[in-house]
């Protein structure tokens, strides 16, 4: 449920909104949803048949006294006869180019050297092409996501990638290889770029060979990740203090991460990750010649030393 305020639509009130839909239920069935605070029981009832789309809900009370410099928690409870399923958030989702085989995409993505993400809806002016990669998963009431190409000025015939929304882009829960094999990328700024629903980077940006600056990774929420293995593999970064602070939790693969990462100088950017100790690392810095040192009794990352190759 989300707590808004709608302002002159609803008078000033708070207004809590949730969509929820029986999965099947009987002609005299209905949904009875009731939401506490503290114990102040207010109802805020809302029925559902089966010729309707779904219940949307709010509250018929004001809430004058309610000092919104704090939060409001509260507590919802849902009743029916049958099974009930609430409908999950959509976001603005990026298509997932490497795994969908676009043909566009494959035949520019080598000459790409920088990509940037725009969320605000402005094309950049004399694009070279531009193609629509919004994932058909996308919440479509905000737009397309479009990617065009423009000169990168180096003469090389090379381009800038710059995607353009109306709001905030996401990345596909399936990020397998997303950004993989663009062997000119140099620059990738994450600006505008969220990774919250993703659970698979396998390969995100593997073969990426002269991939030195990742921008704004420190800020990714990585809570969903389960997949890192061969994420870095084979790119040029040289140290990983843009990966600081990163919640790898779920994460149970590490393997090959960065392996093949020969420029790698400084590698306690992620000495703050708390990593299990029963995920896979096999390889993760296999070639690279420095790595910090996993510390196998407690699960964590400590400065200095050496990374034995082994799967824990």
């Amino acid at each position: 449920y989300k707590l808004t305020e709608e302002g002159d639509a609803y008078n000033g009130k708070y207004v809590i909104v949730g969509y929820v839909k029986p999965d099947t239920i009987g002609i005299n069935g209905s949904i009875n949803i009731t939401a506490y605070i503290d114990t102040n029981k207010i109802v805020i009832s809302d029925t559902d048949s089966e010729t309707d789309t779904g219940a949307e809900i709010f509250t018929t009370s004001e809430w004058n006294s309610f000092n919104s410099s704090k939060p409001l928690s509260f507590k919802v409870k849902v009743e029916a006869n049958e099974g009930i399923w609430v409908e999950p958030e959509k976001f603005l989702t990026m298509k997932n180019l490497y795994l969908s085989g676009d043909s566009n995409w494959k035949s520019i993505r080598a000459n790409i050297t920088s990509i940037e993400f725009h969320s605000d809806g402005v094309a950049p002016s004399n694009p070279i092409t531009s193609f629509d990669v919004t994932d058909e998963t996308s919440d479509t009431s905000k737009g397309n996501i479009t990617l065009y190409t423009v000169d990168d000025g180096l003469g090389n015939n090379t381009y800038k990638a710059i995607v353009v929304a109306n709001d905030t882009i996401y990345a596909p829960i399936d990020s397998t290889g997303l950004f993989a094999a663009m062997s000119n990328l140099v620059t990738f700024n994450s600006k505008n770029f969220r990774v919250d629903n993703v659970t698979n980077m396998l390969a995100l940006f593997n073969n990426c060979t002269n991939l030195t600056n990742i921008n704004s990774l420190s800020q990714w929420n990585t809570k969903n990740v389960e997949n890192m293995m061969n994420m870095f593999k084979s790119t040029a970064i040289k140290n990983l203090n843009s990966l600081r602070h990163w919640n790898v939790s779920k994460v149970t693969s590490y393997k090959q991460m960065f392996m093949s990462c020969t420029n790698l100088e400084d590698a306690s950017g992620i000495n703050d990750w708390d990593i299990s100790t029963y995920a896979n690392f096999v390889n993760m810095f296999y070639q690279d010649s420095v790595h910090p040192e996993f510390t196998k009794i407690n699960g964590t990352w400590s400065a200095g030393g050496s990374f034995e190759q082994y799967h824990v």
